[in-house]
């Protein structure tokens, strides 16, 4: 029983540890204002990926199944490839 305890014990002070850490490395500087948007770019190079990636599998799915499944995957994602359904029979969700 006291192993439990001994084991909680380290998880919660490792999860305080962590959390200052997290803390301290948050308030710290940026940087230069050209280091903050050279930070910038990788974000906006997945993000670029990201749509991609959901324009690529939009289009598998339409051609696949007739638009079917192209609607229900863009409930979640209505400014991913609207333009890619305006031809379908079916109304979108």
């Amino acid at each position: 029983m006291y192993l439990a305890w001994i084991a909680l014990s380290v998880g919660v002070l490792a999860i305080l540890v962590v959390a200052y850490l997290a803390w301290s490395i948050d308030k710290e500087s940026a940087g230069t204002p050209q280091i903050s948007k050279i930070i910038g770019y990788p974000e906006e190079g997945a993000n670029a990926f990201i749509k991609k990636l959901f324009r690529s599998i939009l289009v598998e799915h339409l051609i696949e199944d007739n638009c079917s499944k192209a609607h229900v995957f863009l409930a979640g994602f209505n400014s991913f490839g609207r333009d890619l359904i305006d031809g379908c029979s079916e109304p979108a969700c």
